[in-house]
């Protein structure tokens, strides 16, 4: 169980796709209604989740939130469930299960895709008629509970796989809120750049009075932070501003205090007339990493790294020795890359779980570097 900060949980921009989910979030908050949110890894589907929550006659009530794919199989069912004494191995004392303890209040379930069959089907049997059945109990208690969740699986496909049930996901599936990706609603990224990095101020007490970007980060940060495409959308971009914010020593923070992947990739190759032809380049390009000169990338420290036509002059590739794991981590990033961030089609790619994906990518800082 956790809560969200109450400075964590205002949603912000004032796109047409986020005006749209402030108003379904506003239609929804009034009935008891089943919610699922759909959207990308970092798009705010918790946030969502707490707003139809506070904007509901619930508000006053609890708000529990768990994330079913970060708990042990064998013990979902305790936790959401509760179990009595003696129920099981490890069952020392009683335990009230988070369904209880959301009586009267919402129960927030992320990644409902990851809940075991037997589970999904007590949760359906909840759903129906509001029965709470401990592990190792006979009688059932009714609990009064709004039940949101939120996935980034396609939970229709898991259906057809066998993977998840089907009664259960009609059940759950009265309303539907989709959450755009930060790529679909990039004018607003400035508001969202000011509101995160207020979060920061500790680090520059200056920031809290900043009224534009502008003041926080020079000319070519901005463009850098515009630029970029955040597959882990609004996490990320708070990520990536923490970062920063923290290496600089004062403001506005200028683009080399910026995270490595903010950094697009460009293709090199050797100096040469062969090479500027087009001919006898090898079909393997060669990619390396610059930073931002105008709209080129090339070497900042070269004051001369244009040529008459105004284009950037070509460096010859420098390949390092790489490890098993940063070859992993380079397929990876280019398979992301393919799918626009996608994460699941990633891992249908590469031919590896979701789950798979993720811890390879947290032990990697959910950064990808090429």
């Amino acid at each position: 169980m956790k809560t969200i900060p109450a400075e964590n949980t205002q949603l912000v921009g004032n796109s047409e796709a986020m005006q749209n989910i402030q108003r379904l979030i506003d239609r929804i908050a009034a009935t008891d209604s089943t919610v699922v949110i759909l959207g990308e890894t970092g798009t705010g589907k918790e946030l969502v989740a707490k707003a139809v929550h506070d904007r509901s006659a619930r508000k006053d009530k609890p708000f529990v939130a768990v994330n079913c794919g970060a708990l042990p199989e064998t013990l979902i069912e305790s936790e959401l469930f509760g179990h009595c004494k003696g129920s099981f191995t490890g069952a020392d004392t009683n335990r009230t299960g988070l369904l209880e303890v959301a009586d009267g209040g919402t129960l927030f379930l992320d990644e409902i895709g990851e809940l075991p069959k037997g589970v999904q089907a007590k949760l359906l049997r909840f759903l129906e008629c509001g029965e709470v059945r401990k592990i190792g109990e006979n009688k059932a208690a009714i609990c009064d509970v709004r039940v949101v969740c939120a996935t980034l699986q396609n939970l229709e496909s898991m259906v057809g796989r066998g993977d998840f049930r089907e009664d259960l996901w009609f059940r759950i599936n009265t309303f539907e809120i989709c959450l755009p990706n930060l790529r679909e609603r990039k004018e607003d990224l400035p508001q969202l750049i000011l509101y995160l990095s207020k979060r920061f101020s500790q680090t520059h007490p200056a920031i809290q009075e900043a009224a534009d970007i502008s003041q926080l980060f020079t000319k070519e940060a901005i463009n850098w932070l515009l630029s970029y495409d955040y597959p882990g959308n609004v996490r990320q971009l708070s990520n990536t501003l923490e970062h920063s914010l923290i290496l600089s020593e004062k403001l506005p923070v200028n683009e080399s205090m910026l995270p490595e992947a903010l950094r697009p990739r460009v293709r090199i190759h050797s100096e040469s007339p062969a090479a500027e032809n087009g001919e006898g380049v090898d079909n393997d390009d060669k990619w390396t990493v610059r930073p931002t000169i105008n709209k080129y990338h090339v070497n900042a420290a070269d004051d001369e790294v244009f040529d008459s036509e105004d284009k950037p002059r070509c460096f010859p590739a420098i390949t390092p020795v790489q490890t098993l794991r940063e070859l992993e981590m380079q397929a990876i990033c280019m398979s992301l890359e393919r799918h626009a961030g996608n994460k699941v089609k990633a891992a249908e790619e590469l031919g590896i779980s979701l789950k798979t994906l993720y811890n390879k990518l947290n032990r990697a800082d959910g950064k990808c570097t090429a």
